[in-house]
């Protein structure tokens, strides 16, 4: 990187430096005190961490009360993606969706989301005191979940009219649903848009259209998934003309910490640059993905998804390896490229395994073709053969408003006994995080059985469900 228009090109960074540069001794937090109270011997453990691991001084500017280079960073991500505000994150994208949810929904106003969404966007709900309506999942031929119907959301809106829909896009699995319909149901009924598009921060292209471009009021974007940022660091979009911005700014005040980590959001400023620098090539990278996956194919490897309904988008930068196709279980599939090839993969379930690639996918044809060669050689060899399937959720009724389910008096129980209760806590698969059981829904004989087989499968360890007790919910029922 060229020195020269580095503070332009990169502010917070640039801040961070500089004032590292200055070789001040530190008599305030952090108490490592740039790594002198750090152990001789552990110090070099994470090298200039220390010494750039600042807080809210006057040359660093304040996440919260924006002024300086933090501002500054920050319009520089509201141009680059066309938003009228962006705002770092350091707690995720769920301090995103906790903010937005509780910014545009007060205790009973009404919420429709779709129902595979993330914990993190139920706990949003829930601290909110909404009231909660769901749209199921669609899923596709190949077993992968798409989102909910377009046309079942229009529905809902139309008939609902609810204060704000949250949507999930793209789901982990990279793949979009059509938001055109939905945004015009969403300005004709007067309903707020949130979407939580934290797989796809990368998606600025017009075959990878994001959901700002369509017309959502607030995106969530976990920059850290898929662009060159720490973990942990995330980003938010919003428009100025359908909601309150000082409002929402309080909410972001709330939900994140009063001591943001610097490291963090310097790490958020240097993904946007990256990001900025790679959207002009982007178009040629997409088709590099697009190549490299039909290359892939070609070799016997099948890549999902084969196909998709009219106006859903997938993202060519995330493989989705059918493992079951392959006569294989994606675990131990995984298991074994991670021992005989090198690779980690993002996930693996009895069916499939998903990788994430780059941003420039043509450098891992390498890796990707020794992953092909194992593949091959392990269908051949017949390892690790398996009938398993990784059952569909289970549509659990709601009869309680979460947050309601989540206060009332609570007991532990087997899971054979609780057919016919009230869900009180969270129940969920991690990765993706969404919840098997939301607190309100009932649990029904498919709910218990989808655990049952989650159980064979070794998807999960035998858990106690937390249940309401039930005179108290059977009187919050009536």
């Amino acid at each position: 990187m060229r020195r020269q228009g580095f503070e332009e090109e990169i502010p917070l960074l640039a801040a961070l430096l500089k004032w590292e540069g200055l070789a001040l001794t530190s008599f305030h937090t952090p108490g490592h005190r740039q790594g002198r109270e750090v152990a001789d011997e552990l110090r070099s453990l994470f090298g200039r961490l220390w010494t750039l691991d600042a807080t809210e001084l006057p040359d660093l500017d304040d996440l919260h009360r924006p002024r300086g280079p933090i501002a500054r960073a920050q319009e520089l991500l509201a141009e680059l993606y066309g938003s009228e505000h962006a705002y770092f994150l350091v707690g995720g994208s769920t301090a995103g969706l906790l903010a937005g949810v509780l910014a545009m929904c007060t205790p009973g106003d009404r919420l429709l989301m779709n129902r595979f969404s993330h914990r993190s966007a139920f706990a949003a709900a829930m601290l909110a005191g909404a009231d909660v309506r769901y749209v199921c999942e669609v899923v596709g031929e190949e077993g992968l979940p798409l989102g909910p119907d377009p046309g079942q959301v229009v529905k809902e809106l139309r008939s609902w009219r609810p204060s704000l829909l949250l949507l999930t896009r793209p789901n982990y699995y990279g793949i979009g649903l059509p938001l055109g319909e939905i945004v015009a149901a969403c300005r004709e009924t007067g309903t707020r848009l949130l979407v939580d598009e934290a797989h796809g921060a990368h998606w600025v292209l017009p075959r990878l259209a994001g959901a700002l471009g369509a017309g959502a009021d607030v995106v969530v974007q976990s920059a850290h998934k898929t662009l060159p940022a720490l973990t942990q660091a995330a980003w938010m979009h919003c428009s100025a003309t359908t909601l309150d911005i000082l409002r929402l700014e309080a909410c972001l005040r709330m939900v994140q910490s009063s001591s943001p980590s610097y490291v963090l959001m310097a790490s958020l400023d240097v993904a946007r640059w990256h990001l900025a620098r790679w959207k002009p090539e982007g178009e040629q990278r997409y088709q590099e993905a697009l190549n490299l996956r039909e290359h892939l194919r070609q070799r016997g490897l099948p890549v999902l998804p084969k196909k998709l309904p009219p106006g859903w988008v997938y993202d060519p930068f995330r493989l989705v390896v059918d493992a079951g196709t392959l006569g294989m279980d994606g675990r131990r599939l995984a298991a074994h490229l991670h021992r005989a090839a090198g690779i980690e993969v993002e996930w693996a379930e009895p069916e499939r395994i998903l990788l994430l690639l780059g941003l420039h996918p043509r450098s891992e044809a390498g890796a990707l073709g020794r992953m092909v060669d194992e593949c091959i050689r392990c269908r051949l060899g017949g390892q690790g053969r398996t009938t398993a399937r990784l059952p569909c959720y289970p549509e659990l009724p709601a009869v309680l408003r979460p947050a309601e389910a989540w206060r009332l008096p609570a007991e532990w129980v087997a899971v054979e006994d609780a057919r016919g209760r009230v869900a009180a806590d969270f129940l969920y698969l991690s990765p993706p995080g969404v919840p098997v059981a939301v607190p309100g829904e009932l649990w029904t004989e498919a709910g218990l059985e989808f655990v049952k087989q989650c159980l064979a499968l070794g998807l999960m360890e035998e858990p106690r469900l937390r249940v309401c007790v039930e005179r108290y919910a059977v009187n919050a029922v009536r």
